[in-house]
């Protein structure tokens, strides 16, 4: 797994809770799905398929990393940890991905992070730009299918049979693999309103949503919660414009301050030096 933990709490917690290792992308009825991390390329025709590409990569961690499988879900404390960064460097499919995206379509690549269990009530986790208003449980129900479905069809194809955390480039040949098509911004249409995916060099909001009664109509809601990480900062996934995945909280004003404060201290000493 070509991961890199800045946090010792993180790495042991990541060792006590991720699960057993996985040659293919776990899925919803096991309680405990694999986190995928998926990447699209339009290829700047969003209603004309033929051409576009998608990547696909197993991350290795099973939702029980970022909170319990019992409900309501218990955050795993490792989360709050000063200095917690998640980083996912990119892999070579990734980067072969990235190399086969024309230039005029990297920045509209889409990208979105998620899990989904469907073993007892539902619940799923989810990067998430827009929140305009939640599904009913009814509609929610539906998420573990959309998951499913695209995570069958990426066990077919690249690396996730043969490598414990494979990855692969799907394109309209593959059928239902090909994640622009059958998967989009928001689960091939199960989130109904809500945007789960984010361009490149953006980040999204990271939630768990779970089901809280067991029988569901449809206007009855699922409970949904935001990530948060030290001081109770938003946790936010980044995909990065080098490639990096990073889950990490969002800095406080105050941070960004003494940054940018620091930052003025050592431009003014380098003026300093460069006139003497």
């Amino acid at each position: 797994m070509s991961m890199k933990m800045k946090a010792l709490a993180a790495a042991v917690a990541l060792t006590a809770v991720a699960g057993p290792a996985s040659a293919t992308l776990l899925k919803s009825s096991t309680g405990n799905s694999d986190m995928m991390f998926v990447v699209m390329d339009y290829a700047g025709t969003p209603d004309d398929f033929t051409d576009d590409r998608s990547y696909s990569r197993d991350l290795g961690i099973g939702m029980n990393y970022f909170s319990s499988g019992t409900l309501p879900p218990v955050f795993n404390t490792a989360l709050s940890a000063p200095g917690y960064n998640l980083t996912f460097t990119p892999d070579q499919t990734f980067l072969d991905f990235l190399a086969g995206t024309k230039p005029a379509d990297v920045s509209a690549l889409r990208w979105n992070v998620a899990g989904s269990d469907s073993n007892g009530p539902d619940r799923a986790m989810t990067t998430i730009t827009a929140l305009p208003k939640l599904p009913t449980l009814i509609e929610f129900r539906q998420w573990s299918a959309g998951y499913d479905g695209i995570a069958n069809e990426q066990n077919k194809i690249g690396t996730h049979l043969t490598s414990e955390n494979g990855s692969a480039i799907a394109t309209a040949s593959d059928g239902y693999a090909l994640a622009t098509q059958y998967y989009g911004d928001n689960w091939d249409g199960r989130t109904k309103d809500i945007i789960t995916t984010a361009k490149m060099g953006e980040s999204a909001d990271f939630y768990v949503l779970w089901e809280k009664v067991a029988s569901g109509n449809n206007v009855a809601k699922p409970e949904i919660q935001q990530y948060t990480g030290f001081n109770n900062q938003p946790l936010q996934w980044t995909l990065q414009n080098d490639g990096d995945l990073v889950l990490a909280p969002v800095p406080e004003a105050e941070t960004w301050a003494m940054m940018a404060a620091g930052l003025l201290l050592v431009g003014a000493a380098a003026r300093r030096r460069m006139a003497v």
